[in-house]
């Protein structure tokens, strides 16, 4: 059979659309994402086994999206950011096919290094590729040709970390290195969750550590220090982020395997000010910003 793609483009898929639309019924757009993909379809309609991976994945994401209730992390009785959920929000991409490529990702690339964080950490660089990214450059700059595993999940406080460690995304992972990046989304509150005290954040990323020990126990654990947010010094959350670093820099002292690397000042100018070319949205790091954050890990020797 020869499926011509103006055919598909402007006959069939409008169809399915529109009786989709007319039932009310939801759609899997399997089209759209594998579009780029043709080399996983050698006769330009079946997929071979990595195709078929990635429409499983595709249909799993959709699917757990659609049905699964979204948590709620409310609680003012217990400590929030350390009971383990799945995705709190809706993203502006699917958490759970993320979650499903990371477990296919890990064992493919054997890593030597490993980024578990946010956003920060989901839009640097790296497998598996967000579908934008703000600092390539200084990625290459950093890992070179190193085999990295990007465990960044966009929206992510503490307890959605805790989930996907909990859920395999580290096992049978043998790094030499873990970059731990988490924390600042819990300092604000949300539809389906609380705010966390810097108290609380601190007790949750030290579980965090506890977890990373036990599932990669040859790894050294490199913790940072939550980055300066907002653009004035002044900003409400510099604060909190000051007295959660604080916090982390006593607990994890001395612990084995382990290092807390707090670089928030090198991001500011000298009037404590976060210049936009750095972070500009004031959160998330530009090329520039990344810049720093590689350079600050090559420094500490533990990229090797």
């Amino acid at each position: 059979m020869n499926l011509r793609a103006n055919t598909l483009h402007n006959d069939i898929l409008p169809r399915i659309r529109k009786v989709a639309g007319e039932e009310k019924l939801p759609i899997i757009d399997l089209e759209q994402p594998l579009r780029s993909e043709p080399g996983h379809f050698p006769d330009k309609i079946h997929p071979d086994p990595e195709g078929a991976a990635m429409i499983a994945r595709i249909i799993y994401g959709e699917v757990m999206r659609d049905t699964q209730p979204a948590p709620k992390s409310f609680d003012p009785a217990v400590n929030t950011a350390l009971l383990p959920v799945p995705v709190l929000e809706r993203t502006s991409y699917n958490w759970w096919i993320r979650h499903a490529e990371t477990l296919d990702a890990g064992p493919r690339i054997q890593p030597a290094i490993v980024l578990l964080g946010d956003s920060i950490t989901h839009c640097w660089d790296g497998e598996p590729r967000a579908q934008i990214v703000h600092g390539p450059l200084a990625w290459k700059n950093t890992f070179g040709t190193r085999p990295v595993l990007n465990l960044g999940f966009g929206s992510d406080r503490t307890q959605n970390l805790l989930w996907r460690i909990d859920h395999s995304e580290l096992d049978g992972l043998r790094p030499k290195l873990v970059i731990l990046n988490i924390g600042t989304n819990n300092l604000g509150s949300s539809k389906n969750a609380r705010a966390n005290t810097p108290q609380e954040i601190a007790e949750a990323i030290r579980s965090i550590r506890e977890r990373v020990r036990q599932k990669c126990p040859q790894a050294h654990l490199l913790v940072m220090g939550v980055f300066p947010r907002g653009a004035k010094p002044d900003d409400p959350f510099r604060a909190p982020i000051t007295a959660l670093n604080t916090l982390l820099a006593a607990s994890l002292a001395g612990l084995p395997d382990t290092t807390f690397l707090d670089i928030g000042s090198r991001f500011l100018a000298p009037d404590g000010s976060l210049p936009r070319d750095m972070m500009p949205d004031g959160i998330h790091p530009s090329e520039a910003g990344y810049g720093i954050w590689g350079r600050a890990l090559v420094e500490s020797g533990r990229i090797q």
